[in-house]
């Protein structure tokens, strides 16, 4: 599996952090095939509505060889060490992809939760989702170069 993909809802909103979000995808694909995907962002005062139009748009993209890692504060927390362990079991599996879905303002849909394989939390606290999209690409960039030995971890 070396495929591996990012599913966040809407785009990223700030200049600064959309030239971050660059650097490590540069990186991150000296190592991988990667993709982020930025799904068209639902608008809705219903959370529970929101949810359902993120998650549906969610479900379409993925396939059924896929697996998929939910970005969640219920997953379990590893440091950068197990999360470079936890990614190098994932991509040692064969066929689809290695999918991490994280949900917008209102959290991951239930359909979308049952059809994860696994979840994963970077913290307790909350985020804006701006922000994490950067924290996420720099801790898989961090892990990958775990994996090969590289220097930045160090």
């Amino acid at each position: 599996m070396n495929q591996v993909d990012f599913l966040v809802p809407g785009r990223q909103k700030f200049k600064e952090l959309a030239v971050l979000e660059k650097k490590y995808l540069q990186r991150i694909e000296f190592y991988v095939k990667f993709t982020l995907k930025n799904l068209r962002e639902q608008k809705s005062a219903n959370d529970q509505l929101l949810r359902k139009r993120e998650g549906e748009q969610m479900l379409q993209t993925l396939s059924r060889q896929d697996y998929v890692v939910g970005l969640d504060a219920c997953g379990r927390s590893l440091d950068s060490q197990g999360f470079a362990e936890f990614l190098a079991g994932c991509m040692s599996r064969v066929g689809g992809k290695l999918v991490f879905v994280m949900g917008g303002r209102a959290g991951l849909a239930e359909d979308v939760r049952k059809r994860a394989d696994d979840f994963l939390s970077f913290s307790p606290m909350t985020f804006p989702h701006d922000l994490f999209r950067v924290i996420f690409l720099e801790q898989l960039y961090r892990a990958l170069s775990i994996i090969k030995g590289h220097a930045y971890h160090r």
